[in-house]
């Protein structure tokens, strides 16, 4: 029979799960349904059957198939079956991997073991060594190698070890520093730009995103400086396609590198001494050993392996640790006792064979860098010249194992907790997020502070909301930030006179303009989507230091009133919004001075001035509903005026949402829980924050 192969994807799985309604139960009580001619039966690690393929994230993944050979790829999330002999069934099984060990503490257990052909030992950070450890790695959809777990003196990232691992293969033969002068300065050098720009972010030479200040930094850094500094690559620069990924993940391999600290002393090479792996590891966090004017250290994400990485890569047992590195002379390079350059030190290294390869070090000049050589030395050379790379970066603390064993036939998956957290600061015009993942997410709103003429009298503070709520897999958010109130220049009000962005309330003559409510409304870009609102402060008057009234403060459930420097004016301030009203204006002994109401969404304009020598009292924040606008005298005294109202503060909750207005376009798949809301808590521009917290409300906590 001939054999076949099948892949069956998550999203048709999906598919199928939707549109069939047959199932076939076998005779160990099992339910299965059929896609592409497979039955298939999905359970948990607990035994439970699931209706679906949970969403990518942290599984251990089991396939048992009968008459085929069942894998499951964990890059793209599905199923394939090979070696088919009869009709197939597999089972799968989903198991949550549990988050009490991370990868880095789980390679940090195996210390002292035997790992294929080599040892993990805790020899300046937990390595492996030998001619072939069980260290191998499926990262970026390619084959990568671990080459230990390191402490904050080797990272830079406070009180975490982190794992380290380098690409089995080298991306190419590159010139470590092609530009003019060849310096070893590793910050400014063409190497250091291409892996931290068009590799790590995965661009192709005719992509132009600007990441070093040069829109053909990739086509520049790559084709100029391919193998040899004077030589045209041999092949194109496809690193859209194996430099690290994210695209269509909601946690991609980009997303696994944690930025880091690398350290850039390096040896002189005035001494075969500071060629034991010991003093090499010392050397490299020594700032007095770079050269004068170089950096010490840079923050990147992407390097080259150290000196020191290589040299405790050989097998302890089979080289002693007292051997140099270095060919410095006749007699090292002659003695089998000295040298590294044999197969009794260099052909038990598992980082060995590359050919000639560049490290991270420099030498401590001002253009030369350490090499591996193809004899297995190490030898400093000119920085212009090309030898192969391969990147190394360190893997985020929150990166857990999820299948293999270590084994080039079986090599470690690991996956890493989706994280999303951003805060989205002030702009006039609406940011938009897409949700890449389904979960659990912290909504975080503050409005906008009231505006002012004169600072010793200020505008009402922004109210702050917050709440968990569940989101969708590309629902999208439309995120407004208020803005901070000013204050009106005109006697007019046909036109915008100091009201902040997202429904500040309109201020006459001088008088504060209310903040600008911040929100967040869900797949649509109205008022009626918003599920979660900070009320802006109203804004103040102010005529002199005695005749001054300061604005009401955003909500709270309710904006606060604004102020009145005399009871004898009470009727002046304007209102704070409610959870379903706007504010009332501020009135006057004449209608046309008075203040308008909020309304939904808008704080209400002050009155109009009477003349430019008559200041205005404040407009209303916006809000939930608005506050209201502070009124005007009729123009017989210069110094009756007030402060405007706040706007209200609103989730969007079980509880609450009959307080949404006909036209509401939310449904209860978007209540909120554990929400809250503090008035008066923000004294500027307004600002949202999202976070990511996970599959339980309870992570939110």
């Amino acid at each position: 029979m001939v054999n076949k192969r099948i892949v069956i994807s998550f999203a048709l799985i999906i598919i199928l799960l939707i549109t069939i309604t047959i199932l076939y139960k076998h005779n160990n009580n099992k339910e299965y349904f059929e896609s592409n001619g497979v039955l298939l039966s999905i359970s948990d690690g607990n035994g439970n059957t699931l209706s679906n393929v949970p969403d990518k994230g942290l599984y251990e993944v089991t396939v048992d198939c009968n008459n085929a050979e069942g894998s499951w790829d964990y890059d793209k999330w599905r199923i394939i079956v090979s070696n088919i002999t009869g009709n197939v069934t597999c089972d799968l099984t989903f198991s949550s991997v549990s988050k009490t060990q991370t990868f880095a503490q789980y390679i940090v257990s195996l210390a002292g073991t035997t790992q294929g052909t080599g040892k993990l030992v805790n020899e300046n950070g937990y390595r492996y060594e030998g001619k072939d450890p069980n260290n191998y790695i499926w990262y970026n959809n390619e084959m990568w190698r671990i080459i230990g777990v390191f402490g904050s003196n080797r990272h830079g990232v406070s009180s975490t070890n982190l794992v380290k691992i380098m690409r089995a293969e080298s991306i190419a033969g590159l010139s470590w520093n092609g530009v003019s002068g060849y310096s070893n300065n590793w910050p400014n050098t063409t190497l250091y730009k291409l892996l931290n720009g068009c590799y790590f972010y995965a661009k192709n030479p005719i992509e132009t995103t600007d990441i070093f200040g040069n829109n053909d930094y990739c086509q520049d850094f790559c084709k100029g400086y391919y193998a040899a500094y004077d030589e045209e690559p041999s092949s194109n620069c496809l690193f859209g396609v194996f430099g690290l990924q994210n695209d269509g993940l909601d946690v991609g391999y980009r997303d696994m590198v944690q930025t880091v600290t690398w350290y850039l002393g390096g040896p002189t090479g005035s001494t075969s001494a500071e060629f034991y792996p010991a003093n090499l590891y010392s050397i490299e966090t020594d700032s007095s050993s770079v050269y004068s004017g170089n950096s010490t250290s840079v923050t990147a994400n992407v390097g080259l392996m150290y000196l020191s990485d290589y040299a405790y890569s050989v097998l302890a047992s089979s080289c002693a640790r007292g051997s140099y590195l270095v060919n410095y002379n006749s007699n090292v390079g002659s003695n089998a006792s000295l040298g590294y350059g044999n197969s009794i030190c260099s052909g038990n290294s598992w980082i060995y064979g590359q050919g000639y390869e560049w490290t991270i070090t420099p030498n401590g000049d001002s253009n030369r860098v350490w090499r591996v050589t193809e004899n297995g030395y190490v030898h400093m050379h000119a920085a212009r010249n090309g030898y192969s790379v391969r990147p190394v970066v360190y893997l985020k603390a929150n990166t857990y194992k999820l299948d293999g064993t270590g084994s080039k036939t079986d090599p470690y998956i690991v996956g890493k907790e989706y994280e999303y957290s951003n805060t989205f600061n002030y702009s006039s015009s609406v940011q938009t997020l897409s949700i890449a993942k389904a979960g659990y997410y912290k909504l975080e709103v503050y409005g906008a502070a009231g505006g002012t003429y004169n600072s010793a009298t200020p505008g009402g503070a922004g109210g702050y909301a917050k709440g968990t709520i569940h989101l969708n897999k590309n629902d999208t958010l439309y995120i407004h930030t208020g803005g901070i109130g000013s204050y009106g220049s005109s006697t007019t009000m046909t036109t915008k006179n100091g009201g902040g962005t997202n429904g500040g309330g309109n201020a006459s003559y001088r008088g504060g303009g209310g903040g600008g409510a911040t929100d967040i409304r869900i797949n649509t870009d109205s008022l009626y989507a918003r599920v979660i609102v900070g009320g802006g402060g109203g804004g103040s008057y102010y005529y002199s230091s005695t005749y001054k009234a300061a604005g009401g403060n955003g909500g709270g459930t309710s904006g606060s009133n604004g102020a009145y420097y005399s009871s004898s004016y009470s009727a002046f301030v304007g209102k704070g919004g409610s959870s379903t009203a706007g504010g009332a204006g501020g009135t006057s002994s004449s209608s046309a001075y008075n203040g308008t109401a909020g309304s939904f969404g808008n704080g209400g304009a002050s009155g109009r001035a009477y003349s430019t020598s008559y200041y205005s009292g404040g407009g209303g924040g916006g809000g939930w509903y608005g506050g209201g606008g502070a009124g005007n005298y009729n123009g017989q005294s210069r110094n009756r005026a007030a402060g405007g109202g706040g706007g209200s503060s609103y989730t969007y909750t079980s509880s609450t949402a009959s307080q949404c207005p006909s036209g509401c376009l939310l449904t209860s798949e978007y209540y909120m829980t554990s929400t809250s809301t503090t008035a008066g808590s923000n004294t500027g521009n307004g600002y949202a924050k999202v976070t990511y917290c996970g599959q339980s409300a309870s992570d939110c906590s």
